[in-house]
């Protein structure tokens, strides 16, 4: 961020951002929709988690345990989210410190996780939920591990 701060800007004092190829990963209907709704409603909906700060702390303060959640969370980190940058910074203490049973997991990507990499998600998303809420599976968690495992592999990424 300091990068940013020095070149006056995201895109060197420029205002706006350059026009460049649309990323190949988009898929085009998406994008379709995204526009269309930002078009229509702008973009205070994705925003309003952000600006809503004092309704977020007034329900925060209510949370049972103090906020504390002691269910099983998973996590998907982004190493390629530099705004949100959960694996070299601080960002994510508090997350670790209030999960009791919390497992991360990374999926290269940039913020827009599930749209840039839904396979690797959905591997990791199959694979905590095989360990974590076997019941859930109604008896499939060997089929279901079994899945997870052979996408991961697919995916080139590390089985245990």
């Amino acid at each position: 961020m300091a990068e940013v701060r020095r070149n006056n800007g995201w895109f060197g004092g420029a205002h706006e951002a350059p026009s460049v190829l649309r990323d190949a990963g988009v898929i085009t209907l998406d994008l379709s929709i995204y526009v269309a709704s930002c078009a229509r409603t702008g973009f205070f909906g994705p925003d309003s988690w952000y600006m809503n700060d004092a309704a977020n702390i007034a329900y925060a303060v209510q949370a049972k345990n103090g906020g504390a959640l002691t269910l099983p969370v998973l996590f998907l980190h982004a190493p390629y989210d530099y705004p949100c940058e959960t694996m070299d910074s601080r960002f994510a203490e508090p997350m670790r410190r209030d999960c009791t049973e919390l497992t991360e997991a990374v999926v290269p990507s940039g913020h827009r996780m599930a749209q840039e990499q839904p396979i690797q998600v959905n591997a990791a998303l199959a694979k905590w939920l095989a360990a974590k809420a076997p019941d859930a599976w109604l008896g499939r968690r060997q089929a279901t591990g079994a899945l997870a495992r052979g996408l991961m592999r697919q995916l080139g990424m590390q089985v245990q």
